[in-house]
């Protein structure tokens, strides 16, 4: 081998090394999930039976991503920390949080989520997140829209929804267990209004 391929396999070696340490994942990095948070007053809100299915969650592109998103005192800067991250996509855990909040509120209701192959249901609930973050010593915010439409198509109840938490200072467990009683927040608006109909 020459001395010119000896070198440029060792500058290859070099720069594969480097990569790897640059852009792999940190061992000690952490990953989250939410869950229905003992904290908040999940008990039944009827034994109504119907049938609902969660659609796919819309998330913003901020927000589409592993890194848990924070956003700063000014408001306008967003913050991703890479090594917290979320366990799954985040749209995802959101719509499976949805069901599973639902399903804890109308206990005798088959509450399904969509799949690749939509069929629709009696009742089809859509949920467009357009913020999800917190602000250390500050508070944790969700914005979203939802609407509830029929197996036809027709929609029977459609709303904006706006929630605050507190949130102290910088704790990631903290923050996702705020935003898990923000999701809370959200499934009961929704489950409110699908009690509401006929």
């Amino acid at each position: 081998m020459s001395k010119i391929t000896k070198t440029a396999m060792s500058l290859l070696l070099s720069t594969i090394i480097l990569s790897g340490c640059l852009g792999g994942f940190s061992p000690n990095a952490n990953f989250y999930t939410l869950s229905s948070d003992d904290r908040v007053e999940m008990e039944p809100m009827s034994m109504r039976k119907m049938t609902i299915q969660i659609q796919n969650v819309e998330i913003p592109d901020y927000l589409a991503q592993p890194q848990i998103v924070t956003r700063d005192t000014n408001q306008v800067e967003i913050r991703k920390n890479e090594f917290n991250r979320w366990g799954a996509p985040l749209g995802e855990i959101i719509q499976h949080t949805i069901a599973s909040d639902i399903s804890a509120f109308l206990p005798q209701a088959q509450v399904r989520i969509s799949d690749s192959v939509y069929v629709p249901e009696a009742y089809n609930v859509a949920v467009e997140i357009t913020r999800l973050d917190g602000t250390w010593e500050h508070k944790a915010v969700i914005e979203g829209w939802w609407q509830i439409s029929d197996k036809n198509g027709k929609v029977l109840a459609s709303s904006r929804t706006l929630l605050k938490t507190p949130l102290g200072k910088e704790d990631y467990v903290a923050l996702v267990e705020a935003e898990s009683i923000l999701v809370a927040g959200l499934s009961q608006e929704i489950t409110q209004a699908l009690l509401s109909l006929k």
